[in-house]
């Protein structure tokens, strides 16, 4: 398959997976719903814990409420947990069906999910900023210049938490279940992407940590790039390790994958 032939057929996914988001409106609602919820919990939470303090973790209670507003909007558009239907595949066997079809399997896969990303993108990421700014929990971007710089860490970052899903989901090759792993992604990724608390409000030995892992340069890295904690070198340090990282989980998800397709082939002949 030709390059073109391959962005074609790459672009007709992302809209169908658009398309097939938009026909469950009652879901949509109501997941609106629960995020506006939680919106509302965490930021008037985490705000009552600056009640003797200015600032906590090199954040003000102006910037918590509005980081809590951004990574809570963002939270369906950069998935820190969820079933990608990769795993129900592998043990049904319609995975050998899907290993037939022309387009490669994950470039498949990744299309769909960020067509995925982008429909929440419209009808959660967009709402929930703009209950959150009524409700007085949003401030504007640091600088709107950096708004390019926001808009490609959120690319990344969708494309990283996808990689990880995916990497999850296609363990059923070798685990039959993958609910265990899926269990210790949903409390690495929730603590370590900044969802639960910010970052900066760790100790440093788990600050440090984090730094070795992928989660952080899911959600955390666009929330902090929006309140404008990095500028100049930074941010290009920070944006130049997502950029590997992307690169990095595509070449593994390729080659776990690889992997499983033979080990499929052995045993199912």
């Amino acid at each position: 398959m030709r390059i073109s032939e391959l962005l074609d057929a790459c672009a007709a996914v992302f809209t169908t997976a658009i398309r097939r988001q938009l026909a469950y409106r009652v879901a949509n609602w109501s997941g609106l719903f629960t995020n506006a919820f939680f919106l509302f919990f965490r930021a008037y939470a985490l705000r009552a814990c600056y009640g003797e303090r200015a600032v906590i973790g090199g954040l003000s209670a102006t910037d918590i409420v509005t980081y809590v507003t951004v990574s809570q909007a963002l939270l369906m558009v950069i998935p820190q947990w969820g079933r990608v239907e990769v795993a129900e595949s592998v043990r049904s066997g319609q995975v050998a069906v899907d290993l037939c079809r022309p387009l490669d399997y994950f470039a498949a896969f990744l299309s769909k999910r960020l067509g995925v990303s982008a429909y929440y993108v419209l009808f959660r990421f967009l709402p929930l900023l703009a209950i959150g700014l009524v409700a007085g929990l949003l401030s504007p971007p640091s600088s709107w210049g950096m708004v390019p710089a926001f808009l490609a860490t959120v690319l990344m970052g969708a494309w990283i938490a996808n990689s990880l899903l995916f990497l999850v989901d296609v363990s059923a090759f070798w685990l039959g279940s993958e609910r265990g792993l899926r269990y210790l992604f949903l409390g690495a990724g929730s603590l370590f992407s900044g969802l639960i608390l910010p970052l900066s409000f760790l100790p440093d030995a788990m600050q440090k940590f984090s730094l070795a892992l992928p989660f952080e340069y899911t959600l955390y890295l666009p929330v902090q790039v929006y309140l404008g904690s990095l500028s100049g070198d930074a941010l290009a340090h920070a944006i130049a390790i997502q950029c590997a990282w992307v690169a990095g989980l595509t070449i593994l998800c390729r080659a776990v994958l690889a992997a499983g397709v033979r080990k499929l082939v052995i045993h199912g002949g």
